[in-house]
């Protein structure tokens, strides 16, 4: 079986028959490759089972095999490269590129759990040596010590912490390094290497799938549903919403608009929260590296926060904290939002969730995040909140879309569901409606699933700004509203 599930979805994908491993007839710029067995290398026990021949050193593979069938239980659900007398976590995402969890060099327990650095090593020695270009994604300070000597050169113009966001530029500039090597040499190929070979490396295959292939990936779903079926057993290769919302963004990036914005007020329910004071960070994600306090490489540095400041104290009764800028923060480029809680007047400080977005996809006013859009969240806060919890970003300089209580006009929504996420709000509904029809076998079919629609900017009927609104529509010409007109914290 070439992955982990029954294959891509179908539409764009459809004649996909997966990336194969590379040999001497593929043609590596394609992806309609011959078919050959990537679980295979297979031998028969004296009881007829078949078992997994691997020919790496006793001291790599352990006595009966024992450190194999370790790795094999850490690896979980991700799919294993185990063909040629190999047993790695690696697998191939096209004929030219491959996704590996970095090896392991320091420590008896890493070394018999992870990849061992003298297998892979072993690995691109036979198979890749003098072709391989690795690109070492992992941004967390000494976590990356391997020398690969002259099997082939380490890019580290990539790296990111993980459950982090590469930025948009650096997935463009990836896209163009990983090209220019391909194209030096026709047997070239690229290994990314994360702690896991997962996340990380998925956010950037996504990216080089969508920008070398746009017909056959026509939306980030497709990509990231093929990855999955290339890395993954079972589950998704992407979990991190905001890591799923820059693959969406990178594949509608010419739909972007680079632009500065103005951050007039960012609204959190409170009530819900249960705590007593809650802290606000933003901070943003430079082009340069330097390292934290923490001892990590990092590119995100703080932008404003509302420790030391008199915001953010929950009251009894009030149902929303609000977060005034009245001066406008001026925010461009990749930026995360991060809210912090503390329950007692003398504890510390626990982050709750936090989430990255763009700001050359702000296009309206108030833009809402749900429970879907948010990183970091435990299983205690998850099961903790309800399900229509959410935020809203208020943006001086945009345009307000209707409120839930008054649609004068159809108001755009931005879906990460929709191929097309810049959609009216009727448009969006119809295409996101069930529709049934009749097969060829005359048999009642669904032609039309209709996932669940989640259109942010819309705020819903319950939220107090909405109430707000709609009792001043009551007396007035239903003219729209500025932000200054919306409740503060003593009308919530």
């Amino acid at each position: 079986q070439q992955g982990g599930r029954g294959g891509p979805s179908a539409g764009g994908m459809a004649h996909f028959q997966g990336a194969m491993v590379p040999n001497d007839s593929v043609n590596r710029s394609s992806l309609n490759v011959d078919e050959q067995d990537e679980d295979g290398a297979a031998s028969v026990d004296e009881k007829g089972n078949e078992r997994f021949l691997s020919l790496a050193p006793l001291s790599v593979r352990g006595p009966f095999s024992i450190f194999d069938m370790m790795r094999e239980y850490v690896s979980k659900n991700r799919l294993r490269y185990k063909m040629n007398g190999f047993n790695l976590d690696l697998r191939f995402v096209t004929p030219n590129m491959m996704v590996l969890a970095s090896p392991a060099d320091r420590g008896l327990i890493d070394k018999a759990a992870r990849n061992h650095v003298d297998e892979v090593q072993r690995f691109f020695r036979s198979q890749h040596n003098g072709k391989v270009m690795f690109f070492n994604l992992i941004g967390e300070l000494d976590a990356f010590t391997f020398d690969f000597g002259t099997i082939g050169p380490v890019n580290h113009d990539f790296m990111f912490l993980d459950h982090q966001i590469p930025g948009l530029g650096r997935m463009q500039a990836f896209c163009n390094a990983v090209k220019a090597w391909l194209s030096k040499d026709e047997g070239h190929v690229v290994a990314l290497m994360c702690r896991s070979g997962r996340n990380r490396c998925a956010v950037m295959a996504c990216a080089y799938l969508l920008y070398t292939w746009p017909s056959e990936f026509q939306s980030a779903q497709d990509s990231m549903d093929y990855f999955t079926w290339r890395r993954m057993r079972t589950g998704e290769a992407v979990t991190v919403p905001s890591q799923r919302r820059y693959i969406s963004y990178f594949s509608q990036r010419f739909a972007a608009q680079p632009q500065n914005v103005k951050l007039s007020r960012i609204v959190a329910p409170a009530g819900p929260l249960a705590q007593d004071k809650l802290r606000l960070d933003i901070h943003g994600l430079t082009l340069g590296s330097h390292k934290s306090g923490s001892g990590n490489i990092s590119d995100v540095v703080l932008l404003w926060t509302s420790k030391g400041r008199q915001m953010g104290k929950v009251e009894h009764g009030d149902s929303y904290a609000f977060f005034d800028f009245p001066d406008k923060l001026k925010l461009s480029g990749d930026i995360r939002i991060s809210l912090l809680g503390r329950k007692y007047a003398n504890g510390p400080f626990i982050q709750i969730f936090s989430f990255w977005f763009n700001t050359g996809f702000v296009d309206h006013t108030p833009m809402v995040w749900d429970l879907g859009c948010f990183d970091n969240v435990s299983a205690a806060w998850r099961t903790h909140l309800p399900d229509d919890f959410h935020i809203q970003t208020l943006f001086s300089d945009k345009p307000r879309v209707a409120c839930s209580t008054q649609k004068s006009s159809a108001a755009r929504v931005y879906c990460w569901d929709c191929e097309d996420p810049f959609l009216s709000e009727q448009e969006s509904k119809i295409m996101h409606t069930p529709k049934r029809g009749i097969d060829s076998n005359g048999e009642e079919v669904d032609l039309r699933p209709g996932p669940k629609h989640r259109f942010h900017p819309l705020v819903e009927e319950d939220c107090a700004m909405c109430q707000h609104r709609a009792k001043v529509l009551e007396h007035s010409d239903g003219a729209n509203l500025s932000d200054e007109r919306l409740p503060g914290p003593s009308s919530s």
